[in-house]
């Protein structure tokens, strides 16, 4: 779990963004809507097969906007298997 956060710390990092991110990279799904196992730094739990997990990393601008992509992740033996589908173009993804 703990390496899901990292690359995602990396990445806003190295965007410039850091400052904008309040919450860990994303959690587990199950009979709860937000459970473990957090994608977290802080949690060096192991992936398994079987389990599914929201990623959901996100940024925020206090008082102004946020911006969040989440993709529902399916772990198998081989890796694992992205189970929703959202756009991941800009002009898809922005309210104008």
């Amino acid at each position: 779990m703990r390496e899901i956060d990292k690359a995602t710390i990396r990445v806003f990092k190295k965007a410039g963004l850091m400052h904008l991110v309040k919450h860990h990279s994303g959690h587990g799904l199950g009979l709860e809507g937000h459970e473990p196992p957090w994608l977290d730094i802080g949690n060096d739990e192991p992936l398994k097969a079987g389990m599914v997990v929201s990623c959901e990393p996100g940024i925020y601008e206090t008082g102004f906007a946020g911006f969040r992509h989440s993709d529902t992740v399916l772990i198998t033996e081989d890796g694992a298997e992205i189970i929703t589908y959202y756009p991941r173009d800009l002009d898809s993804l922005t309210i104008t």
